[in-house]
């Protein structure tokens, strides 16, 4: 199902969920500016019965993120209805092929059909304005966010999700999203329309609080690494017990995956 919202003056946003989805506590939201830019596509299973929404992308073009399959699952179908996809260079190789998917993902998302994505360039043009193209990898190898500098708005696909971060996968980066959050943070947005989170009012303010949290988290995981403490020992300590999520996953999701990724190991 797609659920459509007004975000903001000429955004519209695309909020994608399935009943299984919503089980898992989970949606995932795209963003469709005036103009004919549609940002991330949502995941295969959302897009059921909704085939109407890709008929009206003919002709427009769906900017991607990055390649996970809850951003970039609905690229095919509006590849098929003839609207362009463009994506980061590192998203390119992993939307050509049929990716082996863990069972929660293909249950939750849906495996997505191999697509061919365009280059996504350093500047999108749309409706006499541009949306900036900054890469901030560490949630992926192949991240980036959307940056419209007249209005200030970040879009920010899965760079923010949350100030706490309690929850990773074994792929993630977190020093460097650490990183990739200070740049967006010198960008000096005021809005931010998130994948997870919606619209983010002060989006300064909510970045930057989630980069202390993650150092604040890294400092204390460092300090009990070197007194000598066990990874497990860390995560009980600093987030508590793994939840049912961890199991449903296969530890794909984990805390013990925040305090691996943030102490480099």
């Amino acid at each position: 199902m797609i659920q459509i919202s007004t975000a903001a003056p000429g955004v519209q946003r695309w909020r994608f969920w399935t009943r299984v989805s919503r089980s898992f506590g989970y949606d995932v939201s795209a963003y469709a500016l005036d103009g004919g830019v549609l940002i991330d596509s949502g995941f295969r299973h959302g897009w059921k019965g909704e085939r109407q929404h890709a008929v009206q992308w003919a002709g427009k073009l769906c900017t991607l993120t990055h390649h996970d399959e809850d951003h970039a699952g609905g690229a095919p179908l509006l590849a098929s209805h003839g609207a362009r996809i463009l994506a980061p260079e590192g998203a390119r190789p992993l939307l050509r092929v049929r990716r082996d998917l863990y069972p929660y993902q293909r249950l939750v998302w849906g495996t997505p059909r191999p697509v061919e994505a365009e280059p996504l360039p350093e500047m999108v043009p749309y409706d006499g304005r541009i949306l900036r193209v900054v890469a901030t990898p560490g949630h992926s190898h192949d991240h980036v966010v959307f940056f419209e500098p007249e209005r200030r708005w970040l879009f920010s696909g899965d760079l923010f999700i949350g100030v706490r971060l309690r929850l990773a996968r074994r792929h993630e980066n977190l020093p460097q999203l650490i990183n990739s959050l200070r740049s967006a943070l010198a960008l000096e947005p005021d809005i931010m329309f998130d994948a997870h989170a919606g619209v983010v009012s002060h989006a300064g303010s909510a970045l930057g609080a989630k980069v202390q949290w993650l150092l604040d988290l890294q400092g204390e995981a460092r300090r009990l690494r070197t007194s000598g403490h066990s990874v497990p020992d860390i995560r009980r300590r600093l987030l508590g017990r793994e939840g049912p999520i961890t199991w449903m996953t296969f530890g794909d999701f984990s805390k013990e995956n925040v305090i691996r990724s943030l102490l480099g190991e």
